[in-house]
């Protein structure tokens, strides 16, 4: 499902702190520590799975002690959330979801991204070197209806390098117990 802020909360911190889409993801990892402060990205309101336009972004847990990488992390992994927060929902509806997660996109280029969303969805994350998803999909299909081959076949030839990544169990289990929290927040927010 979509999400309505995703990188567009990203600029939006990397702007309030004078800083960079970039600089926010390397140090949204310096900490290995749980983090209390947690960020719901709802700048201007939220699809799935909140799907409300009137509720707004917060950032929750801050004390004297949070630092920038704090925030940091609140704000990426905060949009890394809703993201999981999509799939568990996807995952109570059907028995049948797969084990892997695909990632789209250029930010999914970046080591540190995959690593960041192996750890709150919990799973193995694939992404390819070719990182334009929409028109590479569009080929796909296409080269399918054309052909008759299934589309998994084909894209194996279309999207280039196969990239995996998994995150350590202790750095998935990290990410839950945020995610625990995050969860919490929108409940509070939504209520």
């Amino acid at each position: 499902g979509p999400t309505q802020s995703s990188g567009s909360a990203i600029s939006w911190a990397a702007d309030l702190f004078n800083s960079t889409p970039e600089e926010l993801l390397s140090k949204s990892l310096e900490s290995s520590n749980a983090h209390n402060e947690i960020f719901l990205p709802y700048l201007a309101g939220e699809r799935a799975p909140i799907w409300r336009s009137d509720i707004r972004a917060l950032f929750a847990g801050l004390s004297h002690q949070s630092k920038f990488s704090d925030i940091a992390h609140a704000v990426i992994f905060g949009v890394g959330f809703t993201a999981r927060h999509i799939i568990d929902q996807a995952k109570s509806l059907s028995d049948e979801l797969p084990s892997t997660v695909h990632l789209g996109g250029a930010s999914h280029q970046s080591k540190l991204w995959r690593d960041i969303r192996s750890r709150i969805l919990r799973s193995e994350v694939i992404s390819f070197s070719e990182s334009d998803s929409s028109s590479i999909g569009a080929a796909i299909l296409a080269a399918s209806a054309a052909s008759g081959v299934a589309p998994e076949v084909l894209a194996l030839k279309f999207s280039g390098e196969k990239i995996s990544f998994t995150a350590t169990t202790e750095d998935q289990n990290m990410a839950n117990i945020e995610y625990t929290k995050y969860l919490e927040w929108v409940e509070r927010a939504t209520h």
